[in-house]
């Protein structure tokens, strides 16, 4: 009897770890990215060319996939390069600083607060839909001491938390 009880713990425990495990935010790599790849994204009525090279799958807590990407916008007027950095499209809702987005793909930007600064100063992390609309502001936090940083990047932090780098600057997500 005493075996077990000892047995049924050590099992309940795994279980426990694996459920736990289960539900933190998981990067993607291999097959599922490549599926999930996107050439193009939509946004205000253009076709904006997404960067293999710099695009991240992972899974939120909840398990949804989540793709983000950063744009080539060379080429386009100054209306999108000024607005847009990158692409996020999500399949379950996402907290982004603490507002959480409904599923769906979105547009974003990173842009100074004061654009008359230095180019490494505050900058704020906007959301838009695809018709242009900000659907989120929410001010980036800029790490002077990251490493080497990669053009765009998920740091799981803890199982319900990671960061979404963009360069050195980054917006929590849960």
């Amino acid at each position: 009897m005493r075996r077990l009880s000892v047995f049924l713990l050590a099992l309940s425990a795994c279980l426990v770890s694996a459920v736990w495990a289960a539900t933190g935010f998981e990067v993607l790599t291999g097959k599922a990215f490549d599926q999930a790849v996107v050439t193009n994204f939509y946004l205000e009525g253009q076709a904006i060319p997404a960067q293999k090279r710099n695009m991240v799958l992972f899974k939120n807590p909840a398990g949804a996939r989540v793709l983000v990407a950063l744009l080539d916008t060379s080429g386009y007027g100054a209306d999108i390069t000024r607005k847009y950095n990158g692409l996020l499209i999500t399949e379950g809702t996402l907290t982004i600083g603490g507002k959480t987005i409904q599923p769906g793909s979105y547009g974003f930007g990173l842009n100074l607060v004061n654009p008359s600064g230095p180019p490494t100063g505050s900058k704020m992390f906007n959301l838009y839909n695809q018709a242009g609309q900000k659907v989120l502001e929410y001010k980036a936090v800029r790490d002077e001491l990251m490493g080497r940083p990669k053009p765009i990047q998920i740091e799981v932090r803890k199982q319900s938390t990671a960061r979404l780098c963009v360069g050195r600057d980054w917006v929590e997500l849960k």
